[in-house]
């Protein structure tokens, strides 16, 4: 009891250790089975030992094995079940330093699993597992990531002026880009179809220059020098474009699971990649169309499909521009928070179901009861949250005793 008793070892490591050595019973187990069969099978060169003496020894002997081998099972349940309990402790304790929360490789996957393990994911849900940082391809390309409990952000570069832009380019030997390839091949070692992975960590194009340069910075250069601006963009799309490639082939080596899947869990058979510029609320639909477009176009052209993330009221002045696009697969529609009920925005997502555009809407139990009864199911993705499985059961059934 000693060995176990170690005040050298954590509790984790105790446990670990306790649990490896259950082998040794498990052998004792597999040899008791070993001399019953040697003894059953060598009864005929024994003639002095009674038959039934024989039979009952050897069934004594199977029987112990069959009570060590479940015993030592059970007690096998239970310490995984303990050790299970230390390394949620460890991703707490983990969780109270910022830099180890967003920035350790292992915490973050260990985190993912635990989420995945105690989250029941009803219906369609699909499970992922990504390092969840908006501003990743900003720091790939040399901003300095900042670190707070429920975020991370970048301050914009520096040694820009009113008429020039800092100097960035996308270096593969990045730190924070490697830190990504780390996390995605560890992620993919240790993934037996559980989880799928995102190939990006950051916003894409037009929200990545406005950290770069500074939102405020950017806007004031739509205003007064917007040739500026789409040089910056053209320059930048490219980066981002060798980043999506990269990481794409990189994720597509895990055979563990088919297809992709973006950031708002929408899975497809090919490529894909979920599309949004947030910063673009502030910008006029003319705008939108000659800085944010031909971005998007060039974007949608490497992927098979791709979903664009309409967050907010104040984000509606682009949709028709959006559904214009042909190219454009799918909308995610957000009302953003303190806004009106699901019912206020059911014309908004009958205009995007009118142009064939499948569209994913978030919502309540009652919001999923009325989107069924106003909307089209066709292209209809509905993301909801419930309390318990059995919750989730019986929305389920009552989803499809309407159809």
């Amino acid at each position: 009891m000693k060995f176990f008793n170690n005040k050298n070892l954590d509790e984790k490591s105790r446990l670990i250790r306790k649990r490896s050595m259950l082998i040794v019973r498990y052998a004792a187990s597999a040899y008791l089975v070993y001399l019953a069969y040697t003894l059953f099978t060598g009864a005929d060169e024994s003639p002095e030992i009674p038959f039934f003496v024989v039979v009952l020894t050897s069934l004594a002997f199977v029987i112990a094995a069959v009570v060590i081998a479940v015993m030592t099972y059970k007690e096998k349940k239970i310490l995984d079940k303990k050790i299970e309990e230390e390394e949620a402790k460890e991703i707490d304790e983990s969780e109270k330093n910022p830099m180890l929360k967003h920035a350790d490789i292992d915490h973050q996957i260990k985190r993912a699993k635990l989420q995945i393990e105690y989250t029941h994911f009803g219906g369609e849900t699909l499970k992922l597992c990504n390092p969840g940082w908006a501003v990743g391809h900003a720091a790939f390309c040399g901003c300095e990531p900042i670190f707070r409990d429920d975020t991370v952000w970048v301050d914009p570069l520096p040694g820009g002026t009113e008429d020039k832009y800092p100097e960035y380019d996308f270096d593969r030997s990045n730190y924070w880009w490697n830190f990504l390839n780390g996390f995605q091949k560890k992620a993919m070692k240790e993934n037996d179809g559980q989880y799928m992975l995102l190939p990006h960590m950051g916003n894409p194009t037009f929200d990545t220059l406005a950290q770069i340069r500074g939102t405020t910075n950017l806007l004031i250069d739509i205003a007064q020098n917007k040739t500026l601006v789409k040089e910056q963009m053209k320059k930048l799309g490219v980066l981002m474009r060798e980043m999506y490639k990269d990481q794409l082939e990189l994720i597509s080596q895990d055979k563990s699971v088919e297809g992709f899947i973006n950031a708002y869990s929408v899975w497809s058979p090919g490529t894909m990649l979920g599309l949004e510029a947030d910063e673009a609320v502030s910008i006029s639909p003319n705008d939108y169309k000659e800085i944010i477009v031909p971005d998007l176009m060039d974007i949608m052209a490497m992927v098979d499909y791709n979903m664009y993330h309409v967050d907010g009221p104040g984000y509606i002045k682009h949709i028709d521009t959006l559904l214009d696009l042909p190219e454009l697969k799918a909308i995610q529609w957000l009302p953003g928070a303190g806004q009106p009920g699901f019912a206020h925005w059911i014309p908004l997502i009958q205009k995007i179901q009118s142009k064939k555009k499948p569209v994913l809407i978030y919502g309540s139990e009652w919001d999923i009861m009325t989107a069924l009864k106003e909307l089209k199911p066709e292209g209809l993705a509905i993301n909801t949250w419930v309390n318990s499985e059995d919750e989730s059961d019986r929305l389920i059934e009552k989803v499809e005793k309407m159809f």
